[in-house]
């Protein structure tokens, strides 16, 4: 088995499992406890944090492989 084939499989089986731990989660009701506990501005906060990380890394990312190709 190709190293590619073992990480889309491993792939496939992580998104699985997390949707099958989301689907648990909302048909239970503890995401919906959870999210009523958390105060609004908390939960933009750190969704914007997570938002400024991930351009963060994606622009350096972009600047790594800039960095690697020299012309």
């Amino acid at each position: 088995m190709s190293e590619d084939l073992r990480n889309s499989w491993k792939l496939w089986a992580g998104g699985i499992a997390f949707l099958a731990i989301f689907w648990l989660l909302l048909r239970s009701g503890l995401l919906k406890s959870f999210v009523e506990d958390v105060p609004t501005a908390w939960f933009w906060l750190v969704v914007g944090m997570l938002a400024i990380w991930n351009l963060g890394k994606f622009g350096w990312g972009l600047w790594q492989r800039r960095a690697s190709k020299p012309h």
